[in-house]
């Protein structure tokens, strides 16, 4: 219907008065709230991964280098890297 509606020699586009034809569901309350409800704490758990994927890549992008060219052994690194979670939580 939406491919049938839209006009235009150059692309295909609807305009707003006939978008606005579209009839558009709302789900109830209750629904909106019960999805809410499952999917807040998933929200909470992606947030608090994305920062700890973060401060691996820091963690990582700092020892590296220094690992690499031999300015860190790895117990000091594995000690730096416990200083800099503990700081960061």
């Amino acid at each position: 219907k939406i491919i049938g509606m839209a006009t235009g020699a150059t692309f295909k586009e609807i305009n707003k008065a006939t978008f606005r034809q579209f009839p558009i569901l709302v789900a109830p309350p209750e629904l909106t709230q019960a999805f809410e409800t499952i999917l807040s704490p998933l929200c909470s758990l992606i947030s608090n991964l994305i920062q700890k994927n973060s401060n691996l890549r820091n963690t990582r992008d700092f020892l590296l280098p220094k690992l690499i060219s031999g300015e860190v052994s790895v117990e000091a690194a594995e000690q730096a890297a416990q200083e800099k979670n503990d700081f960061i939580k």
